[in-house]
């Protein structure tokens, strides 16, 4: 049996629906959050003396899941692989691909703290507007890939024009954003056919990506009421990325806070402003 035909079988045993995965989070997003919660079920598993571990959960949960979450990250990259030898890509392609999908989870994970951490509410429509436009940011398409690129750059470049630098990304990141994008659009200049095999394999992956975010989120839930009198344990599970929802709750948060303090007094929750 195929290694492509074995995760087929996989992955009909597990039965998870592809409509729910969270389409505002990139590969890999997903990747880094799976990385985290693996590593957490290593070190919390066993309990210790002077706190539980996962293994009190109870109700089913057991170790295996870490294998489990282990195999669909190591699937997903060889479906990925698969993917692009499907489409043919030469080296220069793929690493302008590869480039490309790089400098966009930078600017992904950026915009998102940049929401957080700002008093400014200045940026917000904007980024939410750029998040909104490009909801499956894991491109598969070198157009869409510079597309995207293209405006979460130019957006950072903006924000930037004030900040200089953040976190090593700055001006100089976003020009060679700008150069990746140029080099994409060259490269989709030649259609590149997609075959029927490499659409199954998307579906594969978009199959996957379900069975993944399935598996972060038991643990996290397991973790949330293993550890419910351990905070600062809980904090080393939880995502790095912001959902869009809760980034939403954010602003909303942030704009009542200021509308109640240029009045300098409290204000009754029925009369704040309704977003």
């Amino acid at each position: 049996m195929s290694r492509i035909s074995e995760l087929k079988t996989w992955v009909e045993a597990r039965n998870v629906k592809t409509d729910s995965v969270d389409k505002t989070k990139s590969l890999n997003s997903i990747k880094a959050d799976a990385l985290r919660v693996s590593g957490f079920v290593s070190d919390y598993w066993s309990a210790a003396q002077d706190r539980p571990g996962l293994e009190n959960a109870g109700l089913g949960l057991s170790k295996d899941i870490l294998a489990s979450i282990d195999y669909e990250v190591a699937a997903l990259d060889y479906i990925r692989e698969g993917y692009i030898n499907q489409l043919q890509l030469d080296a220069d392609k793929q690493g302008m691909l590869d480039r490309g999908e790089h400098l966009l989870f930078e600017f992904e994970t950026f915009l998102d703290w940049y929401i957080v951490s700002s008093d400014s509410d200045v940026w917000d429509e904007r980024i939410e507007e750029t998040q909104t436009s490009h909801p499956d940011t894991d491109m598969d398409s070198l157009d869409d890939l510079a597309h995207t690129l293209f405006d979460y750059a130019e957006l950072t470049k903006e924000i930037l024009a004030c900040e200089k630098e953040v976190g090593g990304i700055s001006l100089k990141t976003v020009e060679e954003a700008m150069t990746v994008v140029s080099k994409l659009v060259d490269l989709n200049s030649s259609p590149i056919p997609v075959s029927d095999e490499a659409k199954e394999l998307l579906t594969l992956k978009f199959q996957l990506v379900a069975i993944l975010q399935k598996d972060i989120e038991k643990v996290r839930k397991a973790a949330h009421f293993v550890f419910r009198h351990h905070p600062k344990i809980l904090g080393k599970v939880a995502s790095t990325f912001l959902s869009t929802q809760k980034v939403t709750a954010y602003r909303v948060n942030k704009i009542k806070k200021l509308f109640s303090k240029e009045r300098k007094k409290t204000i009754p929750m029925r009369f704040l402003p309704r977003y």
